[in-house]
């Protein structure tokens, strides 16, 4: 019986590996990325503290902003929210939440590249709990924050592929009259 169970430990792991199995938001990021220096316009905000507590879970060391490291200089986030649907009273039904924040990554000597993250939101507001909407609705955009910052780390992942292709070509990885965007994350 104990012989069973220790070729089971040992083949399961392989199996996993080779069904492409891993687990989930277990980056690697380029040798370039692993010691950085961030940077925001509100270094006490929500935004510039959850980034460096994700940066630093994922072993990530943050130095000085004058160590001539690869940058990341945190933008402006923005936050809002439309109306999509209405009752029969003419009172709001539901809105749409939208979170998005701007983020710039300069590595060595190319230039700064400029990437945005988004997370969607709806939200189905009942008029006869509105103090349990307003807890609600900041619950939501912390969580949408979360979810912008996990994107934000899936992007700088891909940045490895940037990275070689620039240093193959010997040029810059994307040229600056072109600002790549994150695909648009949908939850609902």
């Amino acid at each position: 019986m104990k012989k069973c169970q220790f070729v089971l430990i040992l083949l399961m792991p392989l199996i996993l590996s080779a069904c492409g199995f891993h687990p989930r938001d277990n980056f690697l990021f380029p040798a370039e990325l692993k010691t950085i220096s961030l940077s925001a316009s509100d270094e006490y905000g929500m935004l510039f503290r959850e980034v460096k507590d994700k940066l630093k879970e994922r072993g990530i060391k943050i130095v000085p902003i004058s160590t001539p490291v690869t940058k990341i200089a945190l933008g402006s986030e923005t936050y809002s929210s439309n109306v999509s649907a209405l009752y029969q009273t003419a009172s709001t039904a539901s809105y749409e939440l939208y979170y998005s924040f701007t983020y710039t990554v300069s590595v060595n000597e190319q230039p700064p590249q400029t990437f945005k993250a988004v997370a969607f939101r709806s939200y189905i507001y009942n008029p006869l709990t509105a103090l349990a909407s307003s807890v609600k609705k900041a619950k939501l955009k912390s969580e949408m924050r979360t979810t912008a910052i996990d994107q934000m780390l899936r992007q700088m992942a891909r940045l490895n592929s940037l990275i070689k292709n620039s240093e193959k070509q010997n040029k810059p990885a994307i040229s600056q009259d072109k600002t790549p965007t994150a695909p648009l994350v949908t939850l609902n």
